[in-house]
């Protein structure tokens, strides 16, 4: 397998340098300096570890970015991921995460990526059931990995949506442990 190693972009970043951080530990940093929105989804999660103890539940949780470059930050900061921010390379990235990493969920923050990641997926294997959950649940079967993949999609925690649909995810991210 071919390492992956963005090291030689720390330099590059002037963001990452003025904070005395390195561009090769991302996505450490987004779980590490604990914005709003990695604290409402771990806040979420914690009632299904046992625990709310902000590391531990991160520790029972991997985390990739679907994008994997940065977008242009606007003048107020980070901007939303558009559609045509995302490539074929974005998706074969995360297919050989999911390859290495093997999980039995995977949770896709937010709407932007759900069409190429459940709709577009050559490697979904119950399309109908995007129709009758609404969106929300669906499997996977990878080559080479002995089981199915669960994705669920909820709108992504930084938004209000989140919080008015948590019920429904809450009920299909039962269901999905309960597989």
């Amino acid at each position: 397998m071919e390492k992956k190693d963005s090291s030689p972009c720390d330099k590059t970043c002037p963001v990452y340098m003025s904070d005395g951080k390195t561009l090769h530990d991302e996505p450490t940093y987004c779980i590490g300096d604990a914005p709003r929105t990695y604290q409402t989804f771990a806040g979420y999660i914690s009632k299904f570890i046992g625990t709310e103890e902000y590391d531990t539940v991160w520790s029972h949780l991997a985390f990739t970015n679907y994008v994997q470059f940065f977008l242009p930050a606007t003048s107020k900061g980070f901007r939303e991921t558009r559609w045509s921010d995302m490539s074929e390379r974005d998706f074969e990235s995360f297919i050989q995460t999911v390859k290495e990493i093997q999980p039995d969920i995977v949770i896709l923050w937010g709407c932007v990526i759900n069409s190429r990641l459940k709709e577009d997926n050559v490697f979904v294997v119950d399309k109908q059931a995007l129709s009758s959950t609404g969106g929300y649940l669906c499997h996977m079967q990878i080559p080479g990995i002995n089981k199915q993949i669960t994705l669920l999609n909820p709108y992504h925690p930084s938004s209000s949506a989140w919080h008015s649909a948590l019920s429904t995810f809450d009920n299909y991210f039962v269901q999905a442990l309960n597989e």
